[in-house]
């Protein structure tokens, strides 16, 4: 399950992040997004946005990616943190732009941050089956 799951990541550039908003109610974004072997996934924000206000306060995180065509959905719940511009260029960079080589000059920003969430929960769900599949990854 591991292959469809990073078959459907590898085709998506674009998630939904939930962060927690300081009045309690949920926040949604949608980012563009790379992902680990090991199922981390690398974002970044402007630092005067609500999210990166969010994320400052409370780490806590979903996230959701769908692939329309497949109808497939991966949802995601985990912990987000700020990683270094060092540990993004070490350990981020050339996968993260390879696959989303328009976000490049975010790195050069230095309004931007870049952030990693790493799942505490992963679950693949499959709508073209009756009943739905639903497979936890993680």
């Amino acid at each position: 399950m591991n292959d469809v799951a990073h078959e459907l990541l590898n085709g998506q550039m674009l998630c939904v992040v939930a962060t927690n908003g300081a009045d309690g109610y949920p926040n949604a974004a949608s980012v563009a997004f790379s992902h680990t072997n090991d199922f981390a996934f690398v974002f970044a924000t402007d630092n005067g946005t609500r999210k990166a206000a969010n994320l400052e306060r409370d780490g806590r995180a979903a996230m959701t990616i769908t692939d329309q065509v497949a109808k497939r959905t991966i949802q995601i719940e985990g912990t987000v943190t700020k990683i270094t511009n060092e540990e993004f260029d070490a350990d981020h960079a050339e996968r993260h732009f390879g696959k989303l080589p328009f976000a490049r000059h975010f790195r050069s920003n230095p309004a931007n941050s870049f952030y990693i969430l790493k799942p505490s929960s992963m679950k693949l769900t499959d709508i073209n089956e009756v009943p739905w599949q639903v497979t936890n990854i993680i």
